[in-house]
């Protein structure tokens, strides 16, 4: 920055230059003149010099021959020649000068920087040994020293002085690079337009700034220096090669390949970066076979660096899914360098190939050699999370974020975890803000759909995944994740559609399916009762994944309901060798057991899956709950129901079922608080209703029980017609509305006997007008209902005790009568107990 403008043109002031730019040859003239005088001539006073004086340098004979050795290049016998003149001229600035240049020349640099040491010793201000001894230090590497001989030779620089253009080129040219190793990179192309302004042909310099023009992403420039250069030199490979790495930055792939093999080609030798550069130009046009060639030749060839040839061809291995080889040229370049991103790369193998452990490990060895690598602390944290290590994932994304909040990849990946960890508000904090924040994020909206899935927000998930999918209409794990969630909303044929979706876009790459989907598919074709079609991705994903027990329990499933219990029973056993402690096996199995009447069994399998549940899954609960309420245990479902409604204060299946149990325990009022949470949550819940209906009439509130029957008459989810009936119409009684009563009860009566619970209230129906022909003083139609009552049922102790009054009291029928009582007082108290079970079941059911 400090040197003066070069301004004028040195030729203008000195002799023209010689063509090593050094050292002016003149011709030796025909007569030399002797040092002699004339003896004739010679005076006393010349004989007194004759021996002092020395002749010129100019009309020295080894001046000439050194100039000529120089300017065809023969630095040796340039170099002997000024030894020779040296010795005569010890002091001579000029011939140090020229000395040095051959010298270095030579490549003895050292004894070169001598005779330039003794130069400047000579005249410190003058350019050209400053100059020329600049350039040498630059060739030893000195780049400092290079620096400031170099700056005090341009500073030096006078327009009369001796400096031929080359050299004030050359000097000007290292100079730049020295600023480029410097990545002074502006001050570079300052000095380089200098040269070039002085020499615009020099190729060295052209090249030197499109190289610079490179670092300064000004690649229209350094196209043109390339472009340039070959123009001047067109089969230079150094040239070749720089534009065809230029090309390659710029994704002009096909040009880039085009000058590398022409590079290759007019190269004298293999030139092994060539070769190199060329891999990767084909890696990057994804023709992996012939990337392969290259960088196979390259190792034939023993490349220096041979831990780089194993990582892109490692790279090429795994574009072409030959994961074991990748994996393997992956090893055989930690063994050469064991560079932190080897072990990186060499991990994300291993993620794909499902062997989270040996991935886990290479991340470790990465972040030791490397801890600021963000891909392997991020991909750690992902094997982390596949691993289970869900607290050693959390540590490390909250690191990353407490440094930079605004990390988007460690938002999203602590999003994921969080939701691992079922810590779901805390997930959708991170998620709501990428998606806020980059709206089409599609892992972002993947994961916070899961998550609202998780949290049964089945159409705001849906609302995620609609528009992650608007983004990737082709992306199988969104239409997998999507068939997933229109499953749970009971769309079973969309449902299909979305995993149909996914397994077509799968199948380019995987033939063979997706365990998932498939295993999915089946679930959703089951629904549909094409159940041939369910069984066939069944064991499609079991092919994929023979261990999977939620295949084995969809499929159970599948198999009850084509009502092939022996196959579902087989198939819950296997899941169970698998895992004995499955939690989803045992509930499964347990309800084929109470399907099958097998209660003492079903008990056992869910007694051992509550052991094993999911910490606040309260499904098994309710399942344990129904088989004490069916075997008449009713403090053991008591405990259950409590257990769902701790874990679940507003779950309306709890609430009604333990009303329903505190109203056969007598405890009418908690009864009554529990049926009216039930109701604030949906007033028209129809069990409910018709449970508090019975509350309140077991209680004498007549009116109230008829309220709630009337409103579970009009509701829309009217679970039976013939219980409302049914039970309106003793209400009606009761109140003395016999007219009424009789209506309902008749209709009631009428209903055909579809199912057990219609059944069961025709009978309680025959039951109730019996009791009111009774009181109106119908009592053959009251004998007659009974009879009916008791041809179905015969042990049925309220219709015989009833039955049992009218033979004593109106007809006197009395042994009848006795005989009545006898059977009522028979009955057992299990069976007494039973029948208000089936009953509890069967509304249940309905």
């Amino acid at each position: 920055k400090n040197i003066r403008p070069f301004q004028k043109r040195f030729a203008e002031h000195r002799a023209p230059p010689a063509f090593d730019g050094n050292i002016s040859p003149l011709p030796v003239p025909a007569v030399a003149y002797d040092t002699r005088m004339d003896p004739i001539t010679r005076s006393k006073s010349s004989k007194r010099l004759s021996g002092v004086i020395k002749p010129p340098k100019i009309l020295n004979p080894n001046l000439y021959k050194a100039s000529k050795a120089l300017e065809a290049g023969h630095y040796q016998e340039a170099k002997d020649c000024l030894t020779r003149l040296i010795k005569s001229y010890p002091n001579s600035y000029s011939l140090r000068c020229d000395r040095g240049f051959a010298l270095k020349e030579l490549g003895n640099l050292t004894e070169a920087l001598q005779d330039f040491d003794f130069a400047i010793k000579k005249n410190p201000v003058k350019s050209r040994a400053l100059l020329l001894r600049g350039e040498t230090f630059y060739y030893k590497k000195d780049y400092e020293s290079a620096k400031n001989d170099l700056i005090k030779g341009f500073s030096s620089l006078k327009a009369d002085e001796n400096v031929s253009e080359k050299l004030f080129l050359n000097a000007t040219r290292i100079y730049g690079e020295i600023m480029v190793l410097e990545e002074n990179y502006l001050d570079a192309l300052d000095f380089f337009n200098k040269a070039l302004k002085s020499s615009p042909s020099d190729s060295t310099t052209l090249q030197a700034r499109g190289l610079v023009n490179i670092k300064l992403q000004r690649y229209l420039d350094a196209l043109n220096d390339f472009n340039t250069f070959l123009n001047i030199e067109p089969t230079n490979p150094g040239a070749l090669s720089s534009r065809g790495s230029l090309f390659k930055k710029l994704g002009r792939y096909d040009e880039a390949l085009e000058d590398y093999t022409k590079a290759i080609k007019v190269s004298n030798r293999k030139d092994l970066q060539l070769l190199l550069n060329r891999g990767k130009v084909y890696l990057a046009q994804t023709r992996y076979e012939e990337a392969l060639n290259d960088f196979n030749e390259l190792l034939n060839l023993r490349y220096p660096d041979i831990a780089r040839i194993f990582r892109n061809r490692a790279k090429a291995y795994r574009c072409l899914s030959r994961y074991q080889e990748a994996l393997s040229d992956y090893s055989e370049a930690i063994k050469y360098d064991g560079k932190a991103s080897t072990y990186r790369k060499r991990a994300e193998i291993y993620h794909t190939l499902l062997q989270p452990a040996e991935a886990l490990y290479d991340l470790d060895q990465a972040l030791m050699i490397n801890p600021l690598d963000k891909s392997a602390v991020s991909l750690r944290n992902q094997v982390y999370a596949i691993l289970k290590k869900f607290d050693d994932a959390l540590d490390g994304l909250n690191k990353i974020l407490i440094e930079n909040p605004h990390d988007i990849t460690s938002r999203v990946n602590r999003g994921e975890v969080l939701r691992n960890m079922k810590q779901y508000s805390n997930a959708l904090i991170d998620l709501d803000f990428v998606v806020n924040n980059q709206p089409r994020n599609v892992t972002a909206l993947l994961n916070r759909a899961k998550v609202h899935r998780m949290l049964l927000n089945y159409d705001t998930a849906l609302d995620d995944l609609n528009k992650a999918i608007a983004i990737e209409p082709n992306n199988p794990r969104l239409l997998r994740n999507r068939g997933k969630v229109l499953l749970l909303l009971n769309n079973h044929k969309a449902a299909k559609e979305d995993f149909d979706a996914s397994l077509k876009s799968l199948w380019n790459g995987r033939p063979e399916g997706h365990a998932s989907t498939h295993r999915h598919r089946g679930s959703a074709l089951t629904m549909l009762k094409e159940y041939g079609k369910a069984l066939t991705d069944f064991e499609k994903s079991l092919l994929l994944k023979p261990h999977n027990i939620n295949v084995y329990c969809d499929r159970a499933e599948t198999y009850i309901a084509m009502g092939q219990t022996e196959e579902a029973l087989q198939d819950l056993k296997q899941a169970l060798e698998i895992d004995g402690h499955n939690a989803k096996a045992l509930d499964l199995r347990a309800s084929l057991y109470a399907r099958l009447g097998q209660y003492q069994s079903a008990l056992q399998d869910y007694n051992l899956a509550v052991q094993f549940k999911p910490e606040n899954d309260i499904s098994i609960l309710s399942h344990r709950a129904k088989i004490y309420q069916i075997s008449t245990k009713w403090l053991e479902a008591l405990a259950d129901w409590n257990q769902v409604l701790k874990i679940s204060p507003k779950n309306v299946e709890g609430l009604e079922n333990r009303a329903h149990i505190l109203f056969k325990l007598l405890r009418y009022e908690e009864a009554l608080i529990d049926l009216g949470n039930a109701l604030n949550i949906n007033s028209t819940n129809f069990f409910a209703l018709c449970i508090r209906s019975e509350v309140y009439y077991a209680t004498g509130r007549y009116e109230e029980a008829l309220k709630d029957l009337n409103e579970a008459h009009s509701a829309p989810n009217c679970g039976n017609v013939c219980f409302v009936l049914m039970m309106r119409g003793e209400v009606y009684r009761a109140l003395g509305k016999n007219k009424d009563a009789l209506s309902d009860l008749n209709n009631a009566i009428k209903f055909k006997q579809t199912n057990e619970l219609n059944t069961w209230c025709r009978l309680k129906a025959y039951e109730y007008r019996a009791m009111l022909y009774r009181s109106m003083d119908q009592y053959q139609h009251a004998l007659e209902d009974l009879n009916k009552v008791l041809e179905a049922d015969p042990t049925n102790f309220s219709a015989l005790c009833e039955r049992s009054i009218i033979l004593r009291d109106v007809v006197c029928r009395y042994d009848e009568a006795w005989e009545d009582l006898e059977m009522a007082l028979n009955v057992k108290e299990e069976t007494f107990a039973k029948d208000f079970a089936v009953k509890e079941l069967l509304i249940y059911e309905a």
